[in-house]
């Protein structure tokens, strides 16, 4: 059973990480303006799906997926190194990790981050 340190702690590394795919989504430039509702639709989008019911409008329904999958791919490389993380708190060790793992790890950070520095993303 997980403890409730753990459990909180990994609620708080969600929320963060929601927030900074919040922070950082919206590469276009129509959208990137504009605040969202539910990290997911911008504010206009959001009007069009509940007050009109208009679920096929061709720049919201984009809009609504680059975001759902970018705030899904973080969400999903999160959870990919929670079982990892809870093993090293647990163990109070990271005794058998491999240094070129996280390396690795490393590299695939910065590729995405040097890519968007180049470009001058935020």
């Amino acid at each position: 059973m997980l403890s409730n340190h753990v459990v909180f702690a990994t609620a708080a590394a969600l929320l963060l990480f929601a927030l900074a795919a919040e922070a950082s989504s919206g590469s276009d430039s129509s959208s990137s303006q504009e605040s969202t509702v539910l990290f997911v639709f911008t504010e206009s989008c959001w009007a069009k799906y509940t007050n009109d019911f208009d679920f096929l409008d061709r720049d919201c329904l984009k809009s609504t997926v680059s975001k759902a999958v970018g705030l899904g791919i973080v969400v999903a490389s999160f959870l990919l190194k929670a079982p990892q993380i809870y093993n090293i708190v647990k163990a109070k060790s990271g005794a058998g990790l491999e240094l070129s793992s996280l390396y690795l790890d490393v590299v695939a950070f910065m590729c995405p981050a040097v890519y968007s520095f180049r470009l001058g993303y935020d």
